[in-house]
C-alpha cells in the first residue's frame, strides 16, 4: 500500500509540481535574478520533478521485490547485487555520455549536461524498476506452481498492474500535466516585464492546487479500497507505537 503512495507523490511531482520550478526560484532568488539563470535553473529543478517519478517507481518495485522475494529465496540477493552492480557500470559507461550529449547538444552547456545527468538517472531507475519486476515474475509462478501456465511477461504486467493507480487516475494526471503547462505559459508570457507579476502567479497556483484537489478526488472514488487499507496501516502502525511507549 505504502508502495503506491510513493508512486502517487512521485507522479504528482512529475505531472504538477514541474510546471511551478519557475515561480518557487523566482521568490527565493527575489527580483534581481537574471531571466537566464532563472530559466536555467528552473529547467534543471524542473528535471528533478520528473526523475522524483521514476525514482518512486523503482523504489516501489525494489521495496516489493526486496521485502517479498528476496526475504523468502536468499539466490535472490547475490543476483539482484550483480545486476545492481551491472547497472551502475551501464550508467557510468555508455547511459550517462549519451544523455549529457543529448541534452547539451554538443555545445558544452553546462546546465544541458545536468539535465542530461539527471534524465539518464532516471531512465536507469526506470530499468531497475522493470528488473526487480522481472525478479518478482520469475519467483511467484514457482511458488504458485503455475510454470507452465503462465508466462514471465504476463506475470510482470499482473504484477505491474496490481502496483500501479486506476486507469482515471492516470488520466487526471495526464489532463492536469497539460492543463498546468498551459497555465505555466500563459504565466510566463503575462509576466515578462510586469511588476505586478505575481497576481498572475496566485491565478497559476491556484490551477495547481485545484488539479492536485482533482487528482485526490479521482483518485479516492477510484481507489477507495486502496486508501481504506493504507488508512487502516497507518492506524494500526499508530496503535502499536502507542503500545510499545505505554510498556
Amino acid at each position: 500500500m505504502s508502495c503506491r503512495a510513493v508512486l502517487l507523490l512521485g507522479l504528482l511531482f512529475a505531472t504538477v509540481a514541474v510546471h511551478y520550478t519557475w515561480i518557487l526560484l523566482r521568490l527565493l532568488l527575489g527580483k534581481n535574478a537574471e531571466k537566464d539563470d532563472l530559466e536555467a535553473m528552473a529547467s534543471v529543478v524542473s528535471a528533478f520533478c520528473i526523475y522524483t517519478a521514476f525514482l518512486a517507481f523503482n523504489g516501489m518495485t525494489e521495496a516489493f521485490c526486496t521485502g517479498v522475494v528476496v526475504a523468502l529465496d536468499m539466490k535472490m540477493v547475490s543476483q539482484m547485487g550483480l545486476v545492481h552492480g551491472l547497472m551502475s557500470l551501464l550508467f557510468a559507461l555508455v547511459v550517462a555520455p549519451i544523455f549529457i550529449r543529448i541534452m547539451d547538444n554538443g555545445s558544452g552547456e553546462s546546465v544541458g549536461a545536468v539535465i542530461g545527468l539527471i534524465y539518464a538517472n532516471a531512465f536507469c531507475m526506470a530499468l531497475r524498476g522493470w528488473i526487480a519486476i522481472w525478479f518478482a515474475a520469475r519467483y511467484f509462478p514457482k511458488q504458485e506452481n503455475r510454470s507452465g501456465d503462465v508466462s514471465i511477461t504476463t506475470k510482470m504486467l499482473e504484477l505491474l498492474h496490481d502496483m500501479s493507480p486506476h486507469g482515471m487516475v492516470w488520466l487526471a494526471f495526464g489532463v492536469s500535466y497539460q492543463v498546468t503547462k498551459y497555465s505555466l505559459q500563459q504565466f510566463q508570457s503575462n509576466s515578462i516585464g510586469n511588476k505586478w507579476w505575481y497576481k498572475d502567479a496566485v491565478v497559476h497556483v491556484g490551477v495547481g492546487i485545484s488539479c492536485v484537489l482533482g487528482i485526490a478526488t479521482i483518485s479516492i472514488l477510484f481507489e477507495r479500497s486502496f486508501w481504506k487499507r493504507l488508512y487502516d496501516m497507518f492506524r494500526e502502525s499508530k496503535t502499536t507505537t502507542k503500545r510499545q511507549k505505554q510498556e
